[in-house]
């Protein structure tokens, strides 16, 4: 989560499951002991106007089957202009925080 310079908060993660989906395989193991969703094949987004009561529907901006996008992050170099990261399947991509608003 990061607060933007219009005061909104943007949100960049990994949804539980694939969009449009209601499950997905969970798996425990070596790196936690109780199994969870282990989802890393897409990244999402989504804006709040009122300090996180409430958000945007999530919208998809990467995608990536079979490959592990993770360890996401988001920067506003300058007002309304964000980069997003993810060092997980090496993502980079700017958008507008104009567009992201359209999509709500």
């Amino acid at each position: 989560v990061t607060r933007l310079a219009s005061g909104r908060l943007i949100l960049f993660w990994n949804r539980l499951y694939p969009e449009g989906q209601t499950s997905y395989q969970r798996r425990s193991g070596k790196y936690s002991e109780v199994a969870g969703s282990w989802h890393r094949e897409e990244l999402s987004v989504a804006l709040s106007d009122n300090d996180g009561i409430t958000w945007s529907t999530p919208r998809i901006v990467a995608r990536e089957p079979k490959k592990w996008l993770s360890y996401s992050y988001a920067f506003e170099p300058q007002p309304g202009v964000i980069w997003l990261f993810s060092l997980g399947g090496n993502f980079a991509a700017q958008v507008r925080e104009v567009d992201l608003l359209s999509a709500k």
